[in-house]
């Protein structure tokens, strides 16, 4: 039986004596956001929220660490 899986940055560390391997994903796959709003209208108070998290994260991954 075989399976894959896919997770950001570094899986947890494997348990020992698996046989579970961890391979980085080549080509690195970096997905984008992009925010957009309609001019000359407010955000609601969660739009406002979210808005605010994600404009004040890194621009890139390797700026979290």
């Amino acid at each position: 039986m075989s399976a894959l899986a896919c997770c950001r940055g570094w899986p947890l560390p494997l348990p020992a004596n698996s046989s579970l391997v961890a391979l980085p994903l080549v080509p690195r796959v970096e997905p984008t956001v992009e925010l957009v709003h309609r001019r000359d209208r407010s955000l609601s108070p969660a739009a406002e929220s979210v808005w605010g998290l994600v404009a004040g994260l890194p621009k890139r991954i390797e700026e979290l660490a």
